[in-house]
């Protein structure tokens, strides 16, 4: 299988990203040793409604995106080989999980990844990063490259949600906008989405791009990159109504900032 999709648009100066695009699971692993409901109970599966987003990004600004096509439980796009392992919140492990977080009738709990579960853990998680998530990152840079040549600067929008608890912490935020330190238009873009709605919206809380080692770190530092994050309560993201609502809101203060 490949592990991405993308499309190529000169117009605008964006590349439109989602790591955690897909809950498909390659045939090879099976369901990765869980149960179906296991995995539907999953917190930790894929985006739920990121993709639908990052589409209507794309499409309003017609610009480049790129996604992937598999389960973050195989191997997460969003983390580098050298996170700690063994972590409960799989959002500080590393890019293969050995738990994943699931809510059923029982509640809030964290059960074992049977097939993650390997002996010589260093050298499947090097397997499947280099298997899956080299080929999109390097796809997504040579994306970024090009649209450099174009432009002189492009802008890394990267798509992702979450659930409001999560190992029992109650998360307020509705949109978190993240960036790296360095990050200038973000400020903008945070500002004009706070002002247009009534949704909470938070600039790098709970987290931004500086507390994982994320897919695109080392190029935090290129001048012609700067990197803006949407990470979306997936509350609000549970109907085609609402996805177009939120996709239409951060459409806006992207036009209203950073390519007016």
């Amino acid at each position: 299988m490949n592990s991405f999709r993308y499309k190529k648009r000169k117009k605008a100066a964006i590349l439109f990203t989602c790591e955690h695009a897909s809950g498909r699971i390659p045939r090879e692993y099976g369901q990765l040793g869980l149960t179906r409901k296991e995995l539907q109970s999953s917190k930790d599966w894929y985006d739920i409604g990121a993709l639908d987003v990052m589409h209507i990004l794309a499409y309003k600004h017609v610009a480049s995106f790129i996604h992937t096509t598999f389960s973050r439980l195989v191997i997460d796009a969003n983390r580098n080989t050298h996170g700690p392992n063994g972590s409960r919140d799989a959002f500080h492990a590393p890019a293969l999980k050995t738990e994943v977080m699931i809510e059923d009738a029982l509640g809030e709990r964290t059960v074992q990844i049977p097939r993650n579960q390997v002996k010589n853990y260093k050298y499947e998680q090097k397997k499947r990063w280099e298997k899956l998530v080299r080929p999109y990152q390097q796809q997504a840079e040579a994306l970024i490259d090009w649209l450099i040549a174009a432009h002189g600067t492009v802008y890394v929008v990267q798509v992702h949600s979450f659930f409001p608890t999560y190992h029992g912490y109650n998360r307020v935020t509705d949109i978190d906008v993240m960036s790296y330190n360095n990050g200038t238009s973000v400020h903008s873009v945070f500002e004009h989405l706070y002002a247009s709605t009534d949704l909470h919206i938070s600039h790098n809380k709970p987290w931004g791009m500086e507390d994982v080692d994320g897919v695109f770190d080392h190029l935090k530092n290129n001048s012609n990159i700067e990197f803006i994050g949407f990470d979306i309560n997936n509350k609000h993201l549970r109907s085609k109504k609402d996805i177009r609502h939120i996709g239409m809101l951060i459409s806006d203060a992207l036009q209203e900032t950073i390519t007016s």
